[in-house]
């Protein structure tokens, strides 16, 4: 029986995915193991303590300057398109003590984004799209990203998702009437503007952040309730960003005023 070029990649695909694991929580453990494939490590950068190398599509770390005890610590996705065997693009990140091991398969409007985040007790959970923004208050940990492959006449697609803090799952807040964290415009000449808006504040049970609701179109500043999933428009013009000084929101709307608002 003869078997295509294809169906080779597609069965390697599957299989990187099930060693990689793609659970949406783990730990360092489920990971880590002694490097042992020869080869020298090609250094990606440091990070919270820790260097990092990447090889033959394995992502290692070692405590600084140690790359002899190196760990594996990460497997890359696997492209198939263009029908070409190769690893996911890395780059390295961090929000704060969390770091960020971000992949990006494929291209353009047939890419895919992950994150995965790795916590100072050695947990580690996967997004599939690009996280932007992390956010870990008393109540709630809170996560704003992006997914290129979604690019297209709808717009971008945005990924506000949360959970209670000290849990391992997080859900996503909302549903498809709203583009979370992005902001999309139509003008009077009938142009579009359109980008990311990773701005986040975050206050007991209130998370703020820029929306834009598909049906009309005109991105402004929400308050997202994510005890009682409320979600409430702050702001009647176009704003596309926002700052935060001493609990209060600074903004100017578009053609409009600047704009300060107490949060809570």
């Amino acid at each position: 029986m003869k078997i295509s070029r294809l169906t080779i990649i597609t069965i390697l695909t599957l299989c990187v995915a099930i060693i990689s694991g793609c659970a949406q929580d783990s730990s360092v453990d489920d990971y880590e193991e002694s490097q042992s494939s020869k080869g020298e490590l090609e250094r990606v950068g440091t990070v919270n303590g820790f260097d990092y190398y990447q090889r033959e599509g394995v992502i290692y770390r070692s405590q600084a300057e140690t790359p002899d005890k190196a760990k594996i610590i990460l497997k890359l996705k696997i492209s198939d398109y263009p029908e070409e065997i190769s690893y996911a693009k890395f780059e390295l990140g961090s929000f704060g003590d969390i770091t960020a091991l971000k992949q990006r398969v494929g291209s353009g409007t047939r890419g895919q984004s992950y994150t995965t985040l790795l916590f100072p007790d050695g947990k580690m959970q996967e997004f599939d799209f690009d996280v932007a923004t992390y956010i870990s208050g008393d109540k709630y940990d809170v996560v704003l990203g992006y997914n290129a492959s979604y690019y297209g006449a709808v717009g971008m697609k945005g990924f506000f998702e949360f959970r209670e803090t000290g849990k391992n799952a997080f859900r996503q807040f909302g549903n498809e009437d709203y583009w979370y964290g992005i902001f999309r415009q139509e003008h009077k000449d009938r142009s579009i503007s359109m980008g990311y808006a990773s701005e986040l504040a975050l206050y007991g049970d209130n998370a703020y952040l820029i929306a834009t609701p598909v049906s009309t179109e005109n991105p402004g500043i929400y308050r997202a309730n994510l005890r009682t999933g409320k979600f409430e428009r702050m702001t009647e013009g176009n704003v596309t960003n926002f700052s935060v000084k001493d609990g209060t929101i600074i903004c100017k709307e578009i053609d409009g005023e600047n704009i300060e608002l107490k949060i809570d």
